[in-house]
C-alpha cells in the first residue's frame, strides 16, 4: 500500500482542514465517518469559529473543530484543548501528539500533506533504526542546511507534486484536483 493509500485509509476519525481564503476565521473540513477515498469537494463542510456548519449537510467532528479552531478551551480529549495544541505547535510545521498522532500545518493543503508524508516516513525510519540497534544522529548543521533548502512551504508544495501526479495517473478523472 502506498503512503497516499495509507493516508486515504486513515479511518473514520481522521480529518483534514483548510482555512477558507475569503472567510479567514472559517475552515473547511472533511465529513466525519466518510472514507477519504470517497470524499468529493461537495462533501466538504464549512464551519464558522464557533463550530456551526455554514455550508454542508453533515455534522462536524468535534475533535476536528477543537483542534483546528481558536476554540480556547474546547475539549479534544480530557483536559487537552485546541488552544493548547496550537501553543505547543507554535511556529512549527509538525507536532507528534500522544493521543491524536501526527499533526501537520502549512500555508497550503499541498505543503501540509507533504509534511505529513515526510513526518510519517521519518517516524517509520526512526522506529526501524532504533529496533536495529544504535543510531547515528545527524549533526545540527546538516539538519539546519537541509531545512534551509527544503523546509519552506513552497518546498513542501513542490515535493507533493509527484504524489499528486501518480494519483491522477492511477485514478484518472476521478481524483479531485481542485
Amino acid at each position: 500500500m502506498s503512503t497516499a493509500e495509507q493516508i486515504l485509509a486513515a479511518g473514520v476519525a481522521g480529518h483534514i482542514t483548510a482555512r477558507d481564503p475569503e472567510l479567514t476565521d472559517h475552515f473547511w473540513v472533511n465529513p466525519f465517518g466518510t472514507s477519504f477515498k470517497q470524499i468529493t469537494v461537495s462533501d466538504l463542510i464549512l464551519v464558522d469559529p464557533h463550530g456551526v456548519v455554514v455550508e454542508g449537510r453533515r455534522p462536524v467532528n468535534a475533535a476536528a473543530f477543537a483542534i483546528h479552531a481558536d476554540s480556547g478551551g474546547a475539549v479534544v480529549t480530557g483536559a487537552e484543548d485546541g488552544a493548547g495544541l496550537a501553543a505547543s505547535l507554535a511556529d512549527k510545521k509538525v507536532l507528534i501528539h500522544k493521543k491524536h498522532g501526527l499533526i501537520t500545518v502549512g500555508d497550503s493543503v499541498e505543503a501540509a500533506a507533504w509534511w505529513f508524508i515526510a513526518l510519517e516516513r521519518c517516524c517509520q525510519v526512526q522506529a526501524i533504526a532504533e529496533a536495529a540497534g544504535s543510531i547515528s544522529v545527524i549533526p545540527d548543521e546538516y539538519a539546519a542546511k537541509s531545512y534551509e533548502q527544503t523546509g519552506h512551504d513552497l518546498g513542501g508544495r513542490f515535493q507533493l507534486q509527484p504524489h499528486v501526479q501518480d494519483l491522477i495517473t492511477e485514478q484518472g478523472d476521478t481524483f479531485p484536483t481542485s
